[in-house]
């Protein structure tokens, strides 16, 4: 007799697991998103943000014998690109899952995915080229207690590696080499004046990044400024330190990738001042003199400068009778100058007026200010003859016209046309 005897081969895990690949090459943005859970449990992937890679393994077991685990045994920085030496070695140099910027977890088909762990700065060149080297064991680990390579079998250990290059990304604001530029300039500059250059670079596309310049509208509406590619800025209209003392201007810097970025940097312009306004009078009329009285003391004069007093541009004043002043002024007036120079002068009478002969006499008075080069201005000064009661009244006639009109009330109300 025969029978048929069914014998089960039951899987052990026997073979070892195999990456797909040896090596991997990706490229990511330096502002790629961070996984912020990579303080959470390394086994629940469900807490993790996507992945920049993913890797795969090949194991001929069942995966019921299999328990993938997947460890960065090594993470190598560059500026430029490389490639690994010698790296079998790192089994025995190397003990634990090191890694600075990245994390790996195991996915439930035991795959896994490689994350960032800590923000990449292209503008650090040590990353912009990063070697990670990354093993898989499909033998248990307690993932509680240190993980050593040198305790498994080696023969269900792989390595690959993963090469990373970090592209560059505008994340990078425009930088003033001064914040802060603080100038003095003559009120009598001409246009085109260069007053001074701001300088901004910006540490993307290896500090090759073309920056713009502009002046603020709202900070520069009249237009006394302009600013060119190169950053020099330059006098545009003329300035005059009496309508505005001080200029503050905001400087825009603007780099030209995208998202466009901005930084903004102050530039104060101080108007020094020079002597370019006359003096003049504060008053230029007199209290009114009595007729019939002695010569007397008129009154007192005053002069004032809109230049600025500190730079000598004003006071010592001077003051005389204009050269062209008629005789008749110059018979009945006297000007009195302060000796301090401080803009004082006092005006006297030499007659005795009459009203009924003048009633207003008009004094040319020349006043000079101290500034270099001096300055002078012709200002007219009224003196005004009181009248007093001193003439005889006498007999007079005078017409007075009367009309009358012969005109009844309703007919003032009648129109004139039916």
């Amino acid at each position: 007799s025969s029978t048929i005897v069914a014998i089960k081969l039951l899987d052990i895990n026997d073979e070892p697991p195999r990456f797909v690949r040896k090596e991997w090459q990706i490229e990511v943005e330096e502002n790629d998103s961070v996984d912020s859970s990579a303080q959470l449990s390394m086994t629940n992937s469900s807490h993790f943000t996507s992945s920049i890679l993913r890797l795969y393994v090949q194991d001929n077991d069942l995966p019921s014998t299999n328990s993938m685990h997947y460890w960065i045994i090594g993470e190598h920085h560059s500026r430029t690109n490389l490639k690994f030496r010698d790296i079998e070695q790192l089994i025995d140099k190397l003990d634990n899952n090191y890694t600075e910027n990245f994390t790996i977890t195991t996915n439930t088909d035991g795959s896994a995915s490689l994350r960032i762990r800590h923000p990449l700065d292209y503008e650090q060149p040590m990353e912009r080229f990063i070697m990670l080297r990354i093993a898989v064991t499909d033998l248990p680990v307690e993932t509680n207690h240190q993980f050593q390579f040198h305790k498994l079998d080696r023969y269900h250990i792989d390595l690959c590696t993963v090469y990373i290059k970090v592209r560059d990304s505008n994340d990078n604001k425009p930088i003033f080499a001064q914040q802060l530029v603080n100038v003095s300039l003559s009120e009598s500059s001409i246009i085109g004046t260069i007053i001074t250059k701001f300088v901004a670079t910006d540490a993307d596309q290896n500090g090759h990044s073309p920056i713009l310049y502009s002046l603020d509208r709202m900070a520069n509406r009249r237009r006394y400024f302009t600013i060119n590619s190169e950053g020099f800025v330059r006098l545009s209209r003329p300035l005059d330190r009496e309508t505005i003392s001080t200029h503050i201007v905001k400087v825009i810097a603007i780099d030209t990738d995208e998202p466009r970025l901005t930084s903004t940097a102050t530039l104060i312009v101080n108007v020094d001042d020079v002597n370019d306004n006359a003096p003049q009078l504060i008053n230029d009329t007199l209290p009114p003199v009595a007729e019939n009285g002695p010569p007397t003391r008129l009154g007192d004069i005053y002069a004032y400068d809109r230049d600025d007093y500190s730079k000598g541009n004003g006071p010592p004043f001077t003051f005389f009778m204009a050269p062209d002043a008629s005789d008749q002024i110059k018979r009945f007036f006297r000007l009195e100058s302060d000796f301090k120079g401080e803009g004082k002068a006092t005006i006297h009478s030499l007659v005795t007026f009459d009203r009924e002969t003048q009633k207003r006499y008009t004094i040319p008075i020349v006043v000079r200010d101290g500034g270099y080069p001096s300055l002078s201005s012709t200002c007219l000064v009224n003196v005004i003859i009181g009248d007093l009661n001193d003439n005889e009244m006498k007999d007079g006639w005078k017409d007075v016209n009367v009309f009358y009109i012969d005109m009844k009330f309703s007919e003032m109300f009648t129109p004139p046309f039916k």
